[in-house]
């Protein structure tokens, strides 16, 4: 029983597997970003080869070595010498190979089995990806080849389209664009931007007046006053890296600053991760220092402030060693993009495992203290409401213990890019929203500091006859039996 050859589609022609295979390779080559390359694409002429299957001659892509036609096989020892030397590293030579053998599987799973049916376009091998046989008139949707991307591809599904002819053919380009993360980054980069642009607009002058406060609560004023320079100095970093490198990738073609891979660029990396995990670290001392103070206040019912130097050294000294951990570790087994890329590795829980330790504690800590305070609500005859004074207070809190990041630390694992653009631009919107929603409860409309600050407001009113009616200040609550000044200790007031 003869078996009938196996003939494969590149494109719009049908080559035996042998010959498929170097169109295939020269295809995978030919089609790769001009950005991999570091020496040009190598030239390319055309060798005569004889097919071993129906004894026809076939024009394939090839190379000259010393006046011999070498044709373009992926496992020719000389051409893969050529090809590492055109590429920018082994990691896209690699890539190459891959794509190649991609194209084999598919000639031998999909591209033989069907040949020449009516009122269908046959199988194909476009480069990238292999389309099935298909209905006339029809426009095939598939998932976008990953050749089509510089570095991983992104989590959520994005599809190409192939059109089918009437008269069974296939059209000659596949329509990759819609591949394209580049729109849905520039959005979400404009989103974030805008976001920390605020934050820092509102929080820097938070900074100077909680600087140049001598009033009360010295202590709990300068640990928030500290957290809001922490936030600004996160925001500035990474709105640096935003504007200055990742927008620099998404609209320039050719050579990159992520691409070149300069020191700068990675120490802005360094730096972005250190002042992520200082931002923490600074919310998990304002949480310590206040379950301390309150929860001394329920036990003792009495005035004390705790002692913060050792927590200081422990939490910033851990945020110092993850981030410089990090940063040995990328320049070992991942020094490329920047540092700035890194789907597909899991070095980042170097960084993201003690945010999310001290994340957790904060979490814990604020739950034991909205316990403590909701029971005193309870037991207070004169306080009524107390479960909607704990809400509040826990609402209040929010932003200072840092709860909704732990939720945010864990990206969705979902095949809808609607619904990943919907998480970034959330979450972007909440870590701008922290420095604001900071700076306006425990800066601008606290109690103390709007007292500490009036005689300085009232003669700048009168100045420049602007009219100011002074924020009068709530009524502290106290204990019916002791005169413990309870919300004077709180960061805000219920």
């Amino acid at each position: 029983m003869n078996v009938l050859p196996k003939i494969c589609r590149y494109r719009e022609s049908p080559y035996p597997e042998s010959i498929f295979s170097i169109f295939a390779s020269w295809g995978c080559y030919g089609y790769t970003r001009s950005d991999m390359f570091v020496g040009g694409v190598i030239r390319k002429t055309d060798c005569l080869v004889e097919s071993e299957v129906n004894q026809g001659n076939y024009m394939v892509p090839g190379i000259l070595v010393n006046e011999s036609c070498i044709p373009f096989r992926h496992t020719t020892k000389e051409i893969i010498s050529k090809v590492m030397t055109s590429f920018q590293n082994e990691v896209i030579v690699q890539r190459w190979i891959n794509c190649t053998e991609d194209a084999l599987h598919c000639c031998r799973d999909v591209l033989h089995v069907y040949h020449d049916e009516e009122n269908t376009c046959s199988p194909t091998w476009d480069a990238w990806s292999c389309f099935d046989r298909a209905a006339v008139g029809l426009t095939v949707k598939k998932p976008c080849s990953m050749y089509s991307y510089i570095a991983q591809p992104p989590r959520c599904i994005h599809y190409s389209y192939k059109q089918c002819f009437l008269n069974g053919t296939w059209d000659s380009h596949t329509d990759y664009s819609t591949c394209s993360i580049v729109p849905r980054m520039i959005a979400r980069t404009n989103w974030h931007t805008a976001t920390l642009s605020i934050s820092i607009i509102v929080a820097t002058p938070a900074i100077v007046l909680l600087f140049f406060y001598r009033g009360h609560q010295v202590r709990k004023i300068t640990l928030i006053r500290n957290l809001i320079i922490a936030i600004v100095l996160r925001n500035t970093l990474v709105l640096a890296s935003k504007q200055v490198v990742y927008m620099d990738e998404l609209t320039q073609k050719g050579e990159t600053i992520m691409s070149r891979n300069n020191w700068p660029c990675k120490m802005l990396a360094f730096f972005e991760k250190l002042a992520k995990n200082v931002v923490i670290a600074s919310m998990l001392l304002e949480g310590i220092f206040l379950h301390q103070l309150l929860t001394n206040v329920f036990a003792t019912r009495g005035q004390f402030i705790p002692a913060m130097f050792l927590y200081s050294i422990t939490v910033y000294g851990a945020s110092i060693i993850a981030a410089v951990s990090w940063a040995i570790v990328m320049t070992i087994s991942a020094d490329e993009f920047c540092w700035m890329v890194t789907e597909g590795n899991y070095f980042d829980w170097i960084n993201d495992a003690p945010r999310l330790i001290m994340l957790t504690i904060c979490n814990v800590l604020l739950i034991h203290l909205m316990f403590n305070i909701w029971f005193v609500f309870k037991n207070q005859n004169h306080v009524q409401n107390s479960a909607i004074r704990t809400a509040k207070a826990f609402i209040l809190c929010l932003p200072l213990f840092g709860c909704p990041f732990l939720f945010l630390i864990f990206r969705p694992d979902t095949d809808s890019c609607i619904d990943e653009q919907v998480y970034y631009f959330f979450s972007y919107a909440l870590e701008g929203l922290q420095g604001v929603a900071i700076a306006i409860i425990h800066c601008y409309i606290d109690r103390e500091i709007l007292k500490y600050y009036s005689p300085i407001f009232r003669r700048v009113s009168a100045r420049f006859n602007v009219p100011y009616k002074p924020r009068s200040p709530h009524t502290s609550e106290t204990f019916a039996d002791k005169n413990v000044d309870f919300q004077g200790m709180l960061p805000f007031q219920l």
